[in-house]
């Protein structure tokens, strides 16, 4: 499955004026503080079904804590909620993320703005949609003040979970193990919009997998500085493809 994405656009307006007599509030400060709360109150966290079956396909791989863990996440579900949200990359496992991207307001220094707006970008964990997004956000600001709606014409909801008992899943995973036979395999959840969503039309069961290793240090590269796979990566990811015709006969 794939996560779905909506921006938000907040934005006021409030008298300015001279630096030197600044109001206790200026449209600047009622923005940041908007955002402020955003950030410090984010919608909460829960497993999906892409990431159940993560965990039930990695479990036996664990070592023997890991398997206790896993196999009972009823039991320790709050003790592994907390493991996943101690990182970025966890985090976004099971959360519908929150990041503020852009914010504008201001054109002088010794001058308050009289307008303000940022735009925050949220990936929705599925089970959630863009509507509880937006009153997740509207709850949160509580302040009628601020003006509250999506940013831009692009929102995607979270794709329709794809099963793993499929053909086609049994495909890759085949394919993987030829070409990677040291790897598990186990599906989990894409964070990253894509264009596969316009598949959506055809089957709910769409497999998003780039045949290709990345360290932590190539996972800070993307859409970064650098940006880059080794060629034997690259050669490695022509073969699967080959190999994934063979085995989808």
């Amino acid at each position: 499955s794939e996560k779905g994405y909506i921006s938000v656009k907040l934005s006021c307006g409030m008298p300015g004026g001279h630096s030197s007599t600044p109001e206790k509030e200026s449209a600047l400060t009622m923005i940041a503080g908007a955002v402020d709360r955003l950030n410090k109150n984010q919608m909460k966290p829960q497993f999906s079904g892409p990431v159940n079956d993560f965990i039930r396909y990695v479990g036996p791989e664990m070592p023997f804590y890991g398997k206790v863990i896993f196999a009972n996440k009823w039991l320790f579900r709050r003790l592994l909620l907390g493991i996943y949200t101690g990182s970025a990359s966890g985090n976004a496992l099971v959360r519908t993320t929150t990041a503020p991207t852009i914010i504008r307001s201001g054109v002088k220094d010794n001058v308050i703005p009289v307008t303000a707006e940022a735009v925050v970008n949220f990936r929705i964990l599925p089970g959630q949609n863009s509507t509880d997004v937006l009153n997740h956000v509207k709850r949160t600001v509580n302040d009628e003040r601020i003006i509250i709606e999506p940013a831009g014409g692009f929102i995607n909801e979270p794709a329709p979970f794809s099963q793993s008992n499929t053909m086609g899943f049994r495909a890759i995973f085949k394919t993987i193990r030829e070409i990677y036979p040291e790897a598990v395999v186990a599906p989990t959840l894409t964070l990253s919009a894509s264009d596969s969503r316009h598949f959506s039309q055809v089957t709910n069961n769409i497999y998003r997998f780039a045949p290709l290793v990345m360290t932590s240090e190539d996972m800070a590269r993307v859409h970064g500085l650098n940006e880059r796979t080794m060629i034997t990566d690259y050669l490695h990811g022509i073969s699967f493809y080959y190999r994934l015709l063979k085995n989808s006969q």
